[in-house]
């Protein structure tokens, strides 16, 4: 076997070298531009591209809701508020959140009726009817046990929010048109999947 020597060596590195330096040449110049690719589709903004453009401005909305106030009253058992110039149509369709203001309480105190008032002492009951062209809003105060509270009552105020629906449906429907037999509690429990072990 012939062993290298160093003028062989250095002839081996030479020839290496040219060889890779022999493959780079200058860059050329920069070729024509293809034709455009398709369009992409419109990215969220941040996300991979633009936000597309923005669509036509909606309309305002208005829930229509309706705050009637009262002022201080002293009632025992019962009392009736107007609510004026409301009709039927609206009442019907629409749900009442009252509130008031106990003169045991701070005035920023509100309670909900229905429900137990301060200090849980009495419950305050609720309805409405119509009565001409007005709607009345009764107020009884109850015992918790259910018999009339006897003692007198005031109220600094009571506030009832008429809150029309935007949509009504009729959701009534009848046992004959069910996918079950309403008698029967095992075709109840077995139609909707529960386990009643």
């Amino acid at each position: 076997m012939r062993s290298l020597n160093y003028k062989n060596s250095g002839i081996l590195i030479m020839c290496i070298t040219l060889l890779m330096l022999g493959c780079e040449g200058k860059e050329g110049p920069q070729g024509p531009e293809g034709p455009a690719g398709p369009q992409g589709p419109i990215g969220i903004e941040g996300a991979t591209g633009p936000a597309g453009p923005a669509g036509p401005a909606g309309a305002d909305g208005n829930a229509n809701v309706t705050l009637y106030k009262y002022g201080p009253m002293t009632f025992t058992g019962a009392h009736t508020l107007t609510i004026p110039n409301v009709s039927r149509a609206t009442m019907d369709n629409s749900i009442l959140l009252a509130y008031y203001n106990p003169s045991n309480e701070a005035e920023s105190t509100w309670y909900q009726m229905p429900g137990f008032g301060s200090q849980g002492v009495y419950s305050i009951r609720t309805y409405w009817y119509q009565n001409g062209a007005n709607y009345l809003y009764g107020i009884r105060a109850m015992t918790p046990a259910g018999t009339s509270y006897l003692t007198s009552l005031t109220f600094t105020g009571v506030r009832i929010f008429l809150i029309p629906a935007s949509n009504t449906i009729n959701a009534s429907i009848k046992a004959d048109e069910l996918p079950f037999d309403v008698q029967s509690y095992d075709a109840a429990v077995s139609f909707f999947g529960f386990d009643d072990k």
